[in-house]
């Protein structure tokens, strides 16, 4: 590399109404305009740059010139980097209504990082440069975007050499040295390169925009140092669309923005580029699932996890809102190692019914509770949950396979749902109106079962009200998805659900129904 005395002796030689004392204070000019940031080489540099002067000999250069030198209006500015984030190809149209092309891609030295602006001819240049490959930047100039940071350009006379032969790659750094860790998030930064693992897929949804419909994909990613929620817009979405938990997912050009709750999340938008990876870094690991316990679950809890077996499967329903819009529901009992509960799936959850069998395990996730029927805490999968069948979790313990248990009547407490109970009954149900909440008129049958371990009231709900009407005492039956809830006296009762199957076993004496028969409520 040519001295510092060997460039201004080119100028010299080049420039001869100079003096030796003229171009030394030319460069020192040049080097307090910049705050004296730039090295008296690069310095030296630009000034030959601006008075015309080549620095290059016959195919090679003569001189090299970092990223932090670089100054506004400086011309035919050679330079070498790694590159690291390339962007697709633009058109556009000029005023003279002829078509122009533009690309873009981002390059690195040990000093910084600089935005590459090729024009027309000369972005195709990019259809054969990835990213890491070392660069050669010859002939471009200098000039200042929009937000004040710089941009080489290259135009006409420009040029890009890839892998230039005499180069080492390892004075440069490796791309993955750009990538901010999750941890090191902040809200001041316009533009981050993430690589991070998927630990959650939400469901992409789609808006209204003026040139058509939009879509949006969330996801949250982790690393060592932490998760955040990764939002992908329109043409980025599709790129996720097949990812899945445990993907590696590298997002470049990202913004830093602060969610509907306050925390951080990127979002790429038509400027990022989103790509998944084909093999994780070795230093990225995915959280261990700790999914909450039935038996702990509380109202009001939000973005609950859940892994759990499933041990009932209801019907979908069609409801009406008060916007008299049409919605669907449809509830699982699932079931882990503390107790049960019931999961309600709302509107486009429901989906997963069709492929859902008894015995699947589900995780439930950012599901939320709140009270249900009877006091019990019921878990709900909206908008924002993800209900996975049968996940491949090692680190995670599995739900106990399914045993139908038949509890004894002296053993139901309080607060019990998905509960087995044989009895037989012990007096002829009889039947009343009830006017629910919403004003519905609906039927009830109300009896008592009893069995060696001791006694308890049935409330049948709706449909179930036909299978005990004709019941004499004495018929035997059982009793699947009832709940245990105090009565207004008192005492313990149970409660069918929407879940709730009573199947008739045998009765004293023969009658149309002494056949066994399941029906649901």
């Amino acid at each position: 590399m040519p001295s510092l005395e060997e460039i201004i002796n080119r100028i010299l030689a080049e420039v001869p109404n100079l003096t030796r004392e003229d171009v030394r204070l030319m460069i020192e000019q040049k080097r307090r305009e910049v705050g004296g940031l730039l090295t008296n080489e690069g310095a030296a540099y630009i000034v030959a740059s601006e008075l015309g002067v080549s620095v290059y000999s016959e195919g090679t250069l003569k001189t090299e010139i970092s990223i932090r030198d670089l100054v506004p209006g400086a011309n035919d500015v050679s330079i070498n980097g790694r590159v690291i984030l390339v962007y697709p190809v633009q058109t556009f149209s000029r005023l003279n209504k002829t078509t122009g092309k533009l690309a873009r891609m981002i390059i690195a030295d040990s000093t910084g990082t600089l935005s590459v602006v090729l024009w027309d001819d000369k972005a195709d240049l990019l259809k054969q440069i990835t990213q890491n490959q070392i660069v050669r930047i010859l002939h471009g100039y200098v000039r200042e975007s929009l937000d004040g940071k710089l941009e080489l350009h290259i135009g006409v006379r420009g040029d890009v050499l890839i892998n230039p032969a005499n180069v080492n790659p390892e004075h440069f750094p490796e791309v993955k040295e750009f990538f901010k860790k999750i941890g090191e998030l902040n809200e001041d930064e316009k533009s981050v390169d993430v690589v991070a693992l998927v630990s959650r897929v939400f469901p992409v949804t789609t808006f209204q925009k003026e040139a058509g419909i939009g879509k949006v994909s969330r996801l949250e990613l982790s690393d060592d140092t932490g998760l955040v929620m990764a939002v992908l817009w329109n043409e980025k979405a599709d790129v996720v669309k097949e990812v899945k938990r445990g993907d590696c997912l590298q997002i470049m050009g990202a913004k830093v923005k602060r969610g509907f709750q306050g925390n951080l999340e990127i979002h790429a938008e038509k400027g990022a580029q989103v790509s998944i990876l084909a093999e994780k870094p070795p230093h990225i690991s995915l959280p261990a699932i700790k999914p909450a316990q039935i038996a702990k679950l509380k109202p009001g809890m939000a973005d609950v996890d859940v892994l759990a077996r499933v041990v009932s499967i209801g019907p979908v329903r069609e409801f009406r809102r008060p916007t008299k819009e049409v919605g669907h529901v449809a509830t699982l009992i699932i079931k882990d190692a503390t107790g049960s509960t019931r999961l309600t799936l709302w509107d486009e959850k429901i989906d997963v019914i069709e492929r859902i069998r008894l015995g699947d395990i589900v995780l439930v996730e950012s599901a939320y509770t709140k009270p249900g029927l009877g006091g019990f805490i019921d878990l709900n999968l909206g908008r924002r949950g993800v209900l996975t069948i049968n996940p491949i979790i090692k680190e995670a313990i599995m739900p106990p396979p399914i045993e139908e248990r038949i509890m004894p009547i002296g053993q139901l407490k309080q607060g019990l749902m998905g509960v087995t109970v044989e009895g037989t009954i012990s007096e002829t149900p009889g039947i009343r109106d009830v006017v629910t909440k919403r004003g519905e008129t609906v039927k009830v049958a109300s009896f008592g079962i009893r069995d060696a371990t001791g006694e308890i009231r049935v409330s049948a709900w709706r449909n179930l009200v036909n299978v005990v009407k004709d019941l004499p005492a004495d018929s035997k039956i059982k009793l699947r998805n009832v709940y245990v809830k105090t009565g207004l006296d008192g005492a313990l009762e149970l409660s069918s659900g929407t879940m709730t199957t009573i199947e008739v076993l045998s009765q004293p004496t023969t009658s149309p129904n002494s056949s066994n028969q399941i029906v649901t409520e």
